[in-house]
């Protein structure tokens, strides 16, 4: 479980790094319908996933 604090904090690090370099868009705006389609995807895809189910028989 911890391990995946080292993975968030070179994503993190890395992230900042790479934002830190890009240049500034004048009137560069936030793609609202675009968030709302990749957000709603990914719920959905997270949501529908199938959840295991124990077969006949097997002991827990």
């Amino acid at each position: 479980m911890y391990v995946n604090l080292v993975f968030a904090a070179f994503a993190i690090i890395g992230g900042a790094l790479l934002v830190g370099r890009q240049r500034r868009t004048p009137g560069g705006r936030l793609d609202v319908p675009g968030v709302v389609a990749v957000s709603g995807g990914c719920s959905a895809s997270s949501t529908a996933s199938p959840t295991p189910r124990p077969t006949a028989g097997a002991r827990p």
